[in-house]
């Protein structure tokens, strides 16, 4: 049986009423990076909300001209937990496209989307907090 990632997160928070401060908590959308890698290449990082990864990443490849027609897809893996579970794997027929071996902006000024690797984002210390 497949886990689904988490798309909400309770938090922690403070809230003000007329003057009186208390605790609550409240649901979050998550959002973390996604690194697709083609035949093997890193190709991209993206910030989604957790889950549908591989429909995303047919998506990414579809409007970016990498892939015309679902036959060009072999494979689209994705692990829900554990190390690799913000990689995607796409293996295409026609192999990977030296023409797209760039790095993908995207408009979000998050910092993170257009790194060609997860372990970029990792080099600049974000640390992720959860709470209970």
């Amino acid at each position: 049986m497949r886990i689904p990632q988490q798309s909400v997160l309770r938090t922690q928070i403070t809230e003000w009423d007329d003057g009186v401060v208390s605790p609550a908590g409240d649901h979050l959308a998550v959002e973390e990076p996604l690194e697709i890698r083609v035949c093997g290449k890193r190709l991209t990082v993206t910030m989604r909300t957790p889950g549908h990864d591989r429909e995303l990443a047919a998506g990414f490849l579809f409007t970016e001209g990498l892939v015309e027609v679902r036959d060009q897809i072999i494979s689209i893996e994705s692990a829900e937990t554990g190390e690799q579970r913000n990689h995607v794997a796409v293996e295409l027929r026609t192999g990977f496209p030296e023409s797209h071996a760039r790095n993908f902006i995207a408009g979000s000024a998050c910092g993170v989307c257009g790194k060609a690797s997860i372990d970029a984002v990792r080099a600049r210390g974000h640390r992720h907090q959860q709470y209970g």
